[in-house]
């Protein structure tokens, strides 16, 4: 199978092959866990408050992220095996999966749309309106800026489904470079774009106080602007590479489509859904202490996905990987990959905690201009960075887990992680706090 380059992947050396595989997309996984953090600069700003509101739309900006990802995931299985069993079905099948993704896509973000005040109120919401001490007044009522932002994230969802899914068929199919320029390309345009808003290149929300308007306005119209444009640059690309038609439409058969796509679909779905979830409920437990430490809850997620940039980079080049040579009967060549890539793993999360640790006051001046939020970054990164390196583990674990077909496992191993194991750690801790 030449354009998923089996044979180069059975044959080359482990770390060379990892690096190979990993380094390509480094910038461009770079970029897209940074921007998160530099849109934290952008929102604090405007204070504390706007950070809590960014902090509230975490859980659901995550989803949109977990749907597009599990897509990407289930048309990366499906176009790897069309091109190794039937090349003459590629080009219908990709268009097909591109369509029934977006379709599917479509559906939910209507819905999200449409029940996007009560998901608000699922969240805990309400419970940050409520005064710090009974001899203070109320606290802004957070809902009406989240709920304008959410909505902005929900009409571009389809738009960021679409650049996730021509992503994976670039990768599912060798092309890294493609991919890591796709990826990177759409992360420089919202980091110019946030450059515009910083220092008032063009009229910004963020301008104005909170009093006048919504401050998280201008960065819900900053990505659906990057995600519609990079959206239309992406499929022209997969056109123009693979040279699709207005044949390619007609040869689809759309029976034999939906099998291959449900058969993988609801359990990428179901792990990609595993994060979003365990993030909305803590979200819950953290509101119930105030929107101050929600402030400070949406800041670390955003570090903390930014320490993870080499877990999150294996997760996108060891499941290849491990896949080729597990379904050749490699399994000494696999045990090899997985002990080499978690060697990795511990030491580089290793020096990324001490980092975090012997930096943290200048990493909690630079986030936040608020003294409390401040203090609870700092406490933060005194105790939980060393966690990280589980955390990479259990990332990556799972991602091999699904290459060799053992997507239950998979499954209950991240199910484990953060669901049993996270959530009453956190709620035990917020009681004790």
């Amino acid at each position: 199978m030449e354009k998923c380059k089996q044979h180069w992947m059975l044959n080359t050396g482990v770390r060379r092959l990892i690096l190979a595989m990993t380094l390509p997309l480094l910038p461009a996984i770079f970029l897209l866990v940074s921007f998160d953090l530099l849109e934290t600069c952008l929102v604090s700003r405007s204070g504390t408050q706007a950070l809590a509101a960014l902090a509230f739309s975490a859980p659901l900006t995550i989803t949109l992220a977990a749907v597009a990802v599990a897509g990407s995931i289930t048309t990366n299985n499906w176009i790897c095996q069309t091109a190794s069993n039937d090349k003459s079905a590629l080009k219908g099948n990709i268009v097909a999966a591109i369509i029934s993704s977006s379709a599917i896509v479509l559906l939910l973000s209507i819905a999200f749309y449409l029940l996007t005040p009560r998901i608000l109120q699922l969240l805990g919401i309400d419970y940050a309106a409520i005064p710090a001490s009974f001899h203070q007044g109320a606290r802004p009522d957070l809902a009406p800026w989240v709920s304008e932002y959410a909505r902005l994230r929900f009409i571009g969802w389809v738009f960021l489904a679409l650049i996730w899914q021509v992503n994976g068929i670039f990768r599912s199919l060798g092309y890294v470079r493609h991919a890591s320029w796709l990826l990177s390309g759409w992360m420089l345009s919202k980091m110019l774009l946030a450059a515009v808003l910083f220092y008032d290149l063009a009229p910004a929300h963020l301008t104005l106080t909170p009093e006048e308007n919504n401050p998280l306005l201008a960065v819900g119209q900053l990505h659906l602007l990057s995600d519609f444009l990079f959206a239309l640059v992406s499929v022209l690309t997969l056109v123009r590479r693979f040279k699709l038609t207005p044949a390619a439409l007609k040869s689809i058969a759309w029976k034999h489509t939906i099998k291959p796509l449900t058969a993988i679909g609801p359990g990428a779905l179901f792990q990609q859904g595993l994060t979003p979830v365990s993030i909305g409920l803590l979200t819950l437990i953290i509101a119930s202490l105030g929107a101050d430490k929600v402030a400070v809850f949406g800041i670390v997620i955003r570090i903390e996905a930014l320490a993870m940039l080499i877990p999150i980079a294996f997760t996108a080049s060891l499941p290849g990987l491990v896949a080729t040579n597990w379904w050749a009967g490699k399994v000494q060549r696999v045990k090899t990959l997985i002990s080499t890539s978690f060697i990795i793993l511990i030491l580089t999360q290793l020096l990324v905690a001490l980092l975090l640790f012997s930096r943290q006051h200048n990493i909690s001046n630079w986030l936040s201009r608020d003294l409390a939020v401040q203090n609870g970054i700092e406490y933060y990164l005194t105790w939980v960075p060393l966690s990280f390196i589980g955390s990479a583990c259990v990332m990556v674990a799972m991602s091999c887990f699904n290459a060799m077909g053992c997507k239950s496992t998979a499954a209950i191993l991240g199910f484990n992680a953060k669901i049993l194991l996270l959530l009453p750690i956190a709620l035990l801790g917020s009681l004790l706090f």
